[in-house]
């Protein structure tokens, strides 16, 4: 069955939604740090006003341009709770499912996977 098809039902993420997954993290830990995990869909709104330098303004606009599909909450928040539920050791970043907090790893091959996120939208 084609995962890319069936994407936010599927109990698997393909290597897409992971890297999008992924993406969206980055750009909530660019755009607004102390935010939960589940927050990315109101950042990625258009009336979504902050303080925010040239940088993380050139960085939002990416990012709505890259990650317009989750700007649906439930798209986000089925696809947040597949990647918490994936093995961790494929993981870039820790979810805590309760407080929907997470956190960069700090292992070698998300370092590298963290730089090409960074390429993407900085």
């Amino acid at each position: 069955m084609n995962t890319a098809r069936t994407f936010p039902y599927s109990n698997t993420l393909c290597i897409r939604q992971l890297i999008d997954v992924e993406l969206g993290l980055f750009l909530l830990k660019q755009i607004n740090p102390e935010s939960c995990a589940l927050s990315l869909p109101d950042i990625l709104q258009p009336e979504y006003k902050q303080d925010l330098s040239p940088k993380q303004s050139r960085i939002l606009h990416r990012g709505r341009i890259l990650l317009y599909h989750f700007s649906n909450k439930e798209v986000w928040q089925t696809l947040l709770v597949t990647y918490s539920t994936s093995p961790k050791e494929r993981l870039v970043f820790d979810i805590n499912p309760d407080s929907w907090q997470y956190s960069e790893k700090f292992a070698r091959f998300s370092r590298n996977r963290i730089s090409v996120l960074r390429r993407m939208l900085i």
